[in-house]
Formats: structure tokens, C-alpha cells, sequence
């Protein structure tokens, strides 16, 4: 869990990364509490359009939703354990923090979808995944990349 002085860092934190007179966009990676998770193996980071959901889950901790998304890129900078497990994909896995609403319509063995993650407001970020199965929207207070694991694709 997370102490007061963490949640007063990281609204610091959320308040530089919104733009309150326009309501902006921002990229995905800059809403995360810790980018350097993604930094440190992509360049430039991955694209969460198109992706599979191979994973949702819902926890009363926090409350959390953890999601693991397959990535289409490939880290450009792999750590050399995946390179001889002959790793040629990613999957990341996204934790929303501070859960307030979650709308889940759909579920299937193919989970492909659309994601966008955007700014509300200085207290609040929405997680959309729009895909032909599955539409899922949630509200939260912040975005924490939990980590990478390799894996290989064969067509």
C-alpha cells in the first residue's frame, strides 16, 4: 500500500501530467507513475492499438484492476535472458490504482482490442479497450506498469 506522502508525490506527479484549461490528451507512458519501466526496453515505447488482452483481474486491494496486454513490438533493447529463450514478443502488465468505475461488456478466447488511456482530471485517469468482443472502461487514480515477460509467437 502506498503512505500519504506517496499518494502526495505521485498527485504532484498527476497534476504536471494534465493540461486542466484544455483537458489534453497525453501519451499513455506519461500518465504512468513509473515510465522507465517501458523507457528502459522500448525506443520508442509500444503502441497499445491493435494488442490482445490476455489477462483482466480485479482486486478489493487498492482497489486494482491488472490487466496483461500482448504487445505487437518487440523490446528494442531486450534483456539477454529473453534472447535465449528465443523470445520474438512481449507481454505487459497494467495496473490500475485506486480503481473507482468499471463497465466490462464481453470476454472471449480473442481479446483484441483498441486501448486508450487519458487524462480526466488532476485526480483521475479512464482506461478505454474497445475491441468486436469486448468493451471495457474504468476509472482510476493512477497507472503503474508491474512488468514484461517474453514470449514466443509462431503464426
Amino acid at each position: 500500500m502506498y503512505d500519504y506522502a506517496t499518494y502526495r508525490d505521485l498527485a504532484g506527479f498527476a497534476h504536471l501530467s494534465y493540461n486542466g484549461a484544455r483537458g489534453e490528451t497525453l501519451s499513455w507512458l506519461k500518465l504512468a507513475e513509473n515510465p522507465e519501466a517501458v523507457s528502459s526496453l522500448f525506443d520508442p515505447p509500444p503502441s497499445l492499438q491493435n494488442v490482445e488482452i490476455f489477462a483482466f483481474k480485479i482486486d478489493r486491494g487498492g482497489p486494482t484492476a491488472e490487466l496483461t496486454i500482448a504487445l505487437n513490438e518487440y523490446p528494442s533493447s531486450p534483456p539477454v535472458k529473453w534472447r535465449t529463450q528465443q523470445a520474438n514478443r512481449a507481454t505487459m502488465t497494467l495496473q490500475l490504482l485506486a480503481l473507482g468505475d468499471i463497465d466490462f461488456k464481453g470476454w472471449s478466447t480473442s481479446n483484441r482490442a483498441e486501448i486508450q488511456i487519458t487524462r480526466v482530471n488532476a485526480e483521475q485517469l479512464e482506461f478505454v479497450a474497445k475491441g468486436v468482443k469486448l468493451t471495457i472502461r474504468a476509472t482510476f487514480g493512477f497507472l503503474r506498469i508491474a512488468g514484461f515477460s517474453p514470449y514466443h509467437f509462431s503464426a
